[in-house]
């Protein structure tokens, strides 16, 4: 097992992760958001696979006013990343963020040097992806996902807002098709329904979008599709999924076993 030296605790309550590897050094930069009783942090780790001491070595913490109620982490860089504010309060009156479809959700985006700048806003935004100079925003509450252009400065350029017409959760950037998979929760209600009573069962969605535009603006058009669907009784609230060849690995949000279809 890998293990955070002085990090475990009352003081260390992860939430989203993203990895970044440099090709030089053979070192694994591992970002991750840390959900602290009293603040937001984003905690830096590395992974020296030549190494076999096999821990992680926390290497800082960052801090910023901007840091309000994380959920997802995006690395472009071992020293720069992106991350989510899901809305402006951690208590409940994220609640009422929701139901009156408040854009106090953001996207901050930090470098080394510190200082984060907040570069977009918009409605419970949640999972970050990326792809060929593309960053992408889920929205489970919105059920829509955001498509941006990176500068080169870190501000993004909001190209599409798709209405899915479902819950997209966490995303899966495939690494060759560009298409982008999703663990989904179809049925709002039932799903907090199960988060507050895990013996009401919550449905389950894995969806498939597949960017069919021009080659200067693939998500100009696409397609979608519903590879994978429960009730609830197989996995319940899947919230991620990821794709190895023929094969769909679908992680629940408040289980920790794993299901995998063929």
């Amino acid at each position: 097992m890998i293990l955070p030296k002085g990090m475990m605790g009352p003081t260390f309550n992860p939430h989203g992760i993203d990895t970044w590897f440099d090709s030089a050094t053979g070192r694994v930069y591992l970002f991750v958001v840390n959900h602290r009783a009293d603040e937001e942090t984003v905690e830096l780790f590395t992974f020296d696979r030549k190494n076999s001491n096999n821990s992680l070595a926390h290497v800082r913490t960052y801090r910023e006013p901007e840091f309000r109620s994380l959920n997802d982490v995006l690395a472009v860089s071992s020293e720069e990343f992106y991350v989510t504010n899901d809305g402006y309060f951690r208590n409940c009156w994220k609640t009422l963020e929701f139901l009156f479809l408040l854009k106090w959700s953001s996207i901050v985006h930090v470098t080394q040097e510190g200082g984060g700048e907040i570069v977009a806003t918009g409605h419970a935004l949640n999972s970050l992806g990326k792809s060929s100079g593309l960053v992408f925003a889920t929205s489970p509450v919105g059920r829509f996902l955001n498509v941006s252009k990176r500068n080169d400065d870190g501000t993004l350029l909001l190209r599409h807002s798709i209405d899915v017409g479902t819950g997209i959760d966490n995303i899966f950037v495939h690494p060759h098709t560009m298409d982008l998979w999703f663990g989904a929760h179809p049925i709002g209600h039932a799903f907090l329904e199960h988060t507050t009573n895990l013996d009401t069962p919550a449905p389950s969605q894995v969806i498939r979008l597949h960017p069919t535009g021009e080659q200067d603006d693939h998500f100009s058009s696409v397609e979608l599709f519903e590879p994978f669907s429960d009730s609830g009784k197989l996995i319940s609230a899947s919230s991620s999924v990821a794709v190895s060849g023929n094969r769909l690995l679908i992680g629940s949000l408040l289980y920790t076993n794993w299901f995998i279809v063929k």
